[in-house]
């Protein structure tokens, strides 16, 4: 017996537990309490978006935190998906793509991008037992105007955005499909 290889593919095993198990207690929140978030939590954040896939390696895009409460106010009237609620976060992250990275003329890859980046930001929060929760960017057309002033460069386009807060009672995770669903 190899105790080297050994203590190799146990290293190994654990690393994937754990990322199961989180993927497993990840769950979108939408309650939030009048917490602090902790004072590292957007440096985590950051350090995320480091490491996240970004293709061609541009890395273009970026995030607007917004914890003030009229702008939040304003967005939980503009956010589709986050009427009634996103208010209530302690800040709201704004992903946002610089168009000026996409030299191609494929719509999709700046959403693409910010769907990895949106992934690695909520998993992180979610290791700080940090509540969030995926906007998704639709905007009702006669808002959208609002949107383009908030960010105040026409080179950024919204790409999504993420409610974060902290909470009493975690929301229950969702029921899972079937694997043999999954598959074609």
């Amino acid at each position: 017996m190899d105790i080297y290889q050994e203590r190799y593919t146990s290293h190994q095993a654990k690393k994937r537990e754990q990322l199961l198990a989180l993927y497993e207690s990840r769950s979108s929140q939408r309650i939030f309490n009048n917490e602090a978030l902790p004072e590292n939590w957007l440096d985590s954040v950051l350090e995320a978006m480091q490491q996240t896939p970004s293709s061609c390696a541009r890395y273009a895009v970026k995030i607007k935190v917004i914890e003030d409460r009229d702008t939040k106010q304003l967005l939980g009237g503009i956010l589709v998906g986050g009427a009634g609620w996103v208010h209530r976060a302690k800040a709201i992250i704004l992903l946002v793509a610089d168009t000026t990275a996409y030299k191609e003329n494929l719509d999709y890859m700046k959403y693409l991008d910010t769907g990895f980046t949106a992934m690695s930001i909520m998993l992180t929060l979610e290791t700080q037992d940090i509540g969030n929760c995926y906007i998704n960017p639709n905007i009702r057309d006669n808002h959208k105007h609002i949107m383009r002033e908030l960010l105040g460069n026409d080179n950024l386009v919204f790409t999504g955005s993420i409610a974060v807060g902290n909470y009493d009672n975690k929301q229950e995770v969702s029921s899972k499909p079937d694997k043999s669903t999954l598959c074609l």
